[in-house]
């Protein structure tokens, strides 16, 4: 029980001497083997790997992430092996690439705005003991700001390492043929949930708001990387015109997307959702299911469509239905400023969809 509960008192930091007597201000040293500092200052042996935000800082310069929930609630995963991570089945195309610049940004919108029922919990892992990259400086200093953020660090995991090696290295990857040193909780591979292709809820146009006028066939491009604040980004042109831009950020079990519609240079139209799995329900239903079963697994969703001319309109809605506004300024400048970042993004470089 006491394991279980570090998922959710959670670690501060976890720090080390570096095995050279000299050490650098800009220079983290993290032990092999982490230590667990919890809220209340009870020191725990077992490791704890994954949060719901992984941050794998792969050198220097590289910041690459990964989001997952966890398919296993308070008070199930009884006997097992805490020693060693679950095998979250992570692939090459799952790990975002982030350019440092960006991270501020990325961090702003991906806390302030995609609040989760799980608390906000961020893992740091490094290939090596000693950490050089400054995005764990920033990290840290972005945790000290935003009290209900509890923060990790340890070595990379077996399955980071192999799947963020192939991304930067553009090799072929194949799970099936790695010869596992460490392994994984339980020896069998427990597996947390894998990704779910959702696909944005279909929209109920308020006269025809997220159309374009005289829709014509459009160019679909999508950009290389993954958008900073927007994940999977895709732009949609008349001839040389921005007219659409879809993105989409998928976790484990969770997704946020968000559309922008332009007309004549400016923006008409933004629409931005979530959809959240229900998994604390879930284990009240089923408290003895290992794992989760995604045939009784239910989600919420949340649904927010700007107009913003002719006349400004806002509609929220909650599991299709529409509800009471509750969007402010500051999440509406918030979007606003992720459109305007996803469209250099898009002028920056972009790649012709041949679907």
């Amino acid at each position: 029980m006491r394991i279980l509960k570090t998922l959710f008192l959670f670690l501060m930091l976890v720090l080390a001497a570096c095995n050279s007597g000299e050490a650098e201000k800009d220079y983290l040293c993290v032990i092999k083997t982490p230590v667990i500092h919890s809220k209340d200052s009870l020191d725990y042996s077992e490791p704890v790997f994954y949060g719901q935000n992984n941050f794998i800082l792969y050198d220097s310069k590289t910041i690459l992430y990964h989001e997952m929930l966890p398919s296993c609630g308070i008070g199930c995963g009884t006997g097992m092996d805490f020693s060693k991570p679950a095998r979250i089945e992570l692939l090459p195309e799952r790990l975002i690439k982030i350019k440092y610049s960006e991270l501020e940004r990325f961090l702003k919108l991906k806390f302030r705005m995609n609040k989760s029922p799980y608390g906000n919990i961020i893992s740091i892992s490094s290939p090596v003991d000693t950490i050089r990259n400054p995005a764990y400086t920033k990290l840290i200093d972005f945790q000290k700001r935003h009290k209900d953020l509890l923060i990790s660090v340890r070595k990379w995991t077996e399955e980071e390492e192999y799947a963020a090696t192939a991304k930067m290295e553009h090799k072929k990857y194949d799970p099936a043929k790695i010869k596992w040193k460490i392994g994984f909780a339980d020896g069998d591979g427990w597996i947390l949930e894998r990704t779910i292709q959702f696909l944005p809820p279909v929209v109920e146009d308020s006269e025809n708001a997220a159309k374009p006028k005289n829709q014509k066939t459009l160019t679909k491009y999508f950009y290389p990387n993954m958008s900073s604040c927007g994940g999977a980004l895709y732009g949609y042109y008349d001839d040389t015109t921005l007219v659409k831009i879809d993105s989409k950020f998928g976790g484990e079990l969770s997704l946020t997307y968000q559309t922008v519609v332009y007309d004549r240079g400016k923006i008409r139209h933004i629409t931005y959702g979530q959809e959240l799995p229900k998994t604390e329900e879930y284990h009240q239903k089923y408290p003895n299911s290992e794992g989760i079963d995604r045939e009784k697994l239910t989600y919420t969703s949340e649904r927010v469509e700007i107009d913003f001319y002719p006349v400004k309109k806002i509609r929220t809605y909650s599991n299709k239905k529409q509800v009471k506004n509750s969007i402010t300024e500051e999440n509406i400048q918030q979007l606003l400023d992720c459109a305007k970042q996803m469209e250099a993004e898009l002028a920056s470089e972009k790649i012709m969809q041949t679907d």
